[in-house]
Parts: C-alpha cells; sequence; structure tokens
C-alpha cells in the first residue's frame, strides 16, 4: 500500500534534543514511538510565501509509516500522510 495523502492532523512530536530527530508522535491519548527515520526533506529554499519554510520526516512506527510535517514560522507539527501496511512497517525494521 502507498501513503495515503489524509487532511493535515496537529499531533506533538517528542524529538532529540540536540539533532531534531523524532522519537515519538503523540496523537491524543495515544504515544507511538518512532522506530526509524526514512528521509528528511528541508524545504526551505522553495516554499510558499503564506506557510513559511517546513521540513519533511518520513518516519516508521510499529504499526505504520507517517509523513510528519515540522512549519517553523508556526512551530507545529502535522501528520499529512500515513501507510498503514503492516508487512511494509516489519520489513524495514
Amino acid at each position: 500500500m502507498a501513503m495515503l495523502r489524509i487532511t493535515p492532523l496537529p499531533v506533538r512530536v517528542r524529538t532529540d534534543w540536540f539533532s531534531g530527530r523524532p522519537l515519538s508522535i503523540r496523537m491524543a491519548t495515544t504515544s507511538v514511538p518512532v522506530v526509524a527515520l526514512e528521509s528528511v526533506r528541508d524545504e526551505s529554499a522553495a516554499h510558499p510565501r503564506a506557510s513559511g519554510p517546513r521540513t519533511v520526516f518520513r518516519v516508521l512506527t510499529p504499526d505504520a509509516r507517517y509523513a510528519l510535517t515540522f512549519e517553523h514560522i508556526g512551530r507545529r507539527w502535522l501528520v499529512e500522510a500515513l501507510d498503514t501496511d503492516p508487512r511494509r512497517a516489519t520489513r524495514a525494521a
């Protein structure tokens, strides 16, 4: 299954103090650990004027893959896409 785009969902993300790498994602009352970081895309050079620069992280959790976006101006985290195929999650781990 491919990454499915969803309506951006605000989440809380715990990050590594020095590198900024996501360590866990908190959605409502559930906290999900990040198992691996698949990719990082820095969109600082080419960003829309209205939303400002952002960084997109593709992360792997025990249950799914997520596309996490950090908006620099608003200092907020969003989940913009997910892949819930468990076979893909276990193969990559």
